[in-house]
C-alpha cells in the first residue's frame, strides 16, 4: 500500500477502504519499532499520497476526504516525525485550523496542538542536514563542527514555536478556567503493589478537555527535547547551562502532567468490544501517544527520581493491554523499553 494508483482516488468505496484499513495501522504508529517500522509508515505514507491526489482538505467539498483527514492527522504527523521528513498536515491548505483560524473539528484546542506538532518533522529535517554538514573542525568547547550561525537560527525557530504554544494554551485557559482541576486519585490506579504516586491528580469536565491537557504536555516535550538536542550542537561555550537545565525540568515536570492526567480514564473496567467502540482506553491515541512520550522522557531523567513513576505507568499500561484485544497481540504495542 505504498503506492496508490490516481484511478483509486476517485472511488468513494476505496477512500472508505484505505481509511478503516489505515486506522488499524495508526494504533502500530504509537510504538514503532525495527520489526514493523517499515510496514507501518508504508501504510500510512501512501494515505498520505492519496489524500495528496485529492488535493488539499480545505478545498475538497467531498466529506469522506475530511473524516480520513481529521481522523488520521496524528498518526500521518507521527510517521513524518518517526521519519524525519516534512508533513502534509504542515501545509497552510492541509492544517487543522482554517486561514482564518477556525477549526475543521468542534471547538477545541487540539486542532491547533496538531499544526504545531505537524512543524516539528521539518525542523528535526533541518537539525539532521545541519549534521550533516559539519565543518572539519574538531569540537573542542571552543569551536563547533556545525554551522554556529544556522545552529542558532534553528534555535530562534524552536523557541518561537515554544513560546507560542505556551500561549496559545494560557489563552485557552483563560476562556476556560473550569476544565481542569485537582482532585484526589481514585482507588482503581493499575497495579495495587503501584499506588498513585500523587497525593492529588487532575481531572476534567470532559473527555476533550483531557485530551487537549495530555496533548500539550506531550507536544512541550517533544519541542523541549528538540531544542535541546539543537543547542547540544553549540560549542560548549556558547550553551546556556541555565536554560539547559530549566528545559530538562520543564520536560520532566511535563511528563509528571501527562501521568495525572491518567485518572481521568480510570478504571478501564469496558469490555474489549466497547473500549474498541469508544474513545477510552486503547482506542485513545490522545491518550497512549502522551503516555508513550513521558514514560521515554521519564526513562531519560534522573532514576532514583522518576522510578515510582515509571513502575506506575507500567501498571496503567498493563491494564489498558487487558482492554486491548484483538489487537493485543502485538507485544511492542505495549512494550515501554
Amino acid at each position: 500500500m505504498g503506492e496508490f494508483p490516481t484511478t483509486w482516488a476517485t472511488t468513494r468505496v476505496d477512500q472508505v477502504v484505505a481509511g478503516r484499513v489505515l486506522s488499524g495501522v495508526s494504533n502500530v504508529a504509537i510504538a514503532p519499532t525495527n520489526a514493523n517500522s517499515h510496514t507501518w509508515l508504508q501504510h500510512i505514507q501512501g494515505l498520505e499520497k492519496l489524500l495528496a491526489i485529492h488535493g488539499p482538505v480545505s478545498e475538497t467539498s467531498d466529506p469522506l476526504v475530511k473524516i480520513v483527514t481529521e481522523a488520521m492527522r496524528l498518526p500521518l504527523v507521527t510517521a513524518s516525525l518517526h521519519s524525519r521528513r516534512p508533513s502534509l498536515m504542515a501545509h497552510p491548505h492541509w492544517k487543522a485550523l482554517g486561514g482564518d483560524g477556525t477549526a475543521i473539528t468542534p471547538e477545541s484546542p487540539i486542532p491547533y496542538l496538531l499544526d504545531a506538532l505537524a512543524q516539528l518533522p521539518s525542523l528535526y529535517q533541518e537539525r539532521d542536514a545541519l549534521t550533516s554538514a559539519q565543518t572539519s573542525v574538531e569540537a573542542d568547547g571552543m569551536l563547533s563542527p556545525y554551522p554556529a550561525s544556522r545552529v542558532r537560527l534553528l534555535l530562534r525557530k524552536s523557541f518561537c514555536l515554544l513560546s507560542d504554544i505556551k500561549a496559545n494554551r494560557a489563552q485557552w485557559d483563560a476562556r476556560h478556567p473550569a476544565e481542569a482541576f485537582s482532585s484526589l486519585p481514585s482507588s482503581a490506579s493499575g497495579d495495587p503493589a503501584q499506588p498513585c504516586p500523587f497525593q492529588t491528580v487532575t481531572n476534567f469536565s470532559n473527555l476533550r478537555a483531557a485530551n487537549a491537557f495530555s496533548f500539550y504536555h506531550c507536544i512541550l516535550i517533544l519541542v523541549s527535547q528538540f531544542i535541546l538536542s539543537v543547542q547540544h550542537l553549540l560549542p560548549q561555550v556558547d550553551r546556556d547551562a541555565f536554560v539547559e537545565k530549566q528545559t530538562s525540568e520543564a520536560v520532566f515536570r511535563s511528563a509528571l502532567d501527562i501521568l495525572k492526567s491518567v485518572d481521568y480514564h480510570l478504571p478501564f473496567t469496558l469490555a474489549a468490544s466497547r473500549s474498541m467502540a469508544s474513545d477510552c482506553g486503547p482506542r485513545n491515541f490522545y491518550l497512549l501517544f502522551p503516555l508513550r512520550v513521558a514514560f521515554r522522557a521519564l526513562s531519560e531523567a534522573d532514576v532514583h527520581i522518576a522510578l515510582p513513576y515509571m513502575l506506575w505507568l507500567r501498571g496503567i499500561f498493563a491494564g489498558i493491554r487487558e482492554r486491548a484485544m484483538p489487537w493485543a497481540s502485538n507485544e511492542n504495542l505495549f512494550k515501554l523499553d
